[in-house]
């Protein structure tokens, strides 16, 4: 299967109202996107981009989203590579840059770009990122819990992990085994 990278984020932010990358028309049901992203996730392995374009306001001042899938090696698309983020260094991210990129009618995903892609998305990337930070506490935690303990004076602290039967519930110490 094909890869593709969600671009949302621009410089003012993911929200709706902070996107201005923008189609114009160019005759014959084509358009040309230009706009710039950043923190594409994965962008320069992915075939594709499915880039959010801002369609304008609609009567109450909302910016109206659509999204375009867009090949990644597309005239007018260039890619740029960000540097490592220190909590996930091994996930690559990427500014998009798109000059008058050229897409057919057909290149539109159909219905509202935020309530159909951008929003779950979202959602499903906010449990991740909070499991992912959840998961770096608890490790900081366990390793600060043995630093602490290794520092009480004449006490040497060996951390053993040991099934939970062979723990003596009634002292609440680990049993040496035989």
């Amino acid at each position: 299967g094909e890869m593709a990278a969600l671009c949302v984020t621009e410089e003012g932010g993911g929200h709706p109202r902070a996107i201005r990358t923008s189609a114009r028309p160019d005759g014959d049901g084509v358009e040309r996107v230009t706009g710039h992203k950043r923190w594409a996730t994965a962008a320069g392995v992915a075939s594709r981009l499915l880039v959010a374009v801002s369609r304008g306001l609609d009567a109450a001042g909302r910016n109206r989203l659509a999204v375009v899938q867009v090949e990644a090696d597309r005239p007018g698309v260039r890619l740029e590579a960000m540097a490592p983020t220190p909590f996930c260094p091994e996930v690559p991210h990427y500014r998009v840059h798109l000059d008058e990129v050229r897409v057919e009618s057909s290149d539109w995903l159909p219905g509202d770009g935020y309530e159909g892609l951008i929003r779950p998305f979202r959602t499903v990337e906010d449990v991740h990122v909070t499991a992912a930070v959840a998961g770096h506490a608890l490790a900081l935690s366990i390793i600060l819990l043995i630093y602490c303990a290794s520092a009480v004076p004449g006490r040497r602290f060996r951390p053993t992990l040991r099934p939970v039967s062979t723990m003596d519930t009634r002292n609440r110490r680990a049993s040496t085994p035989g």
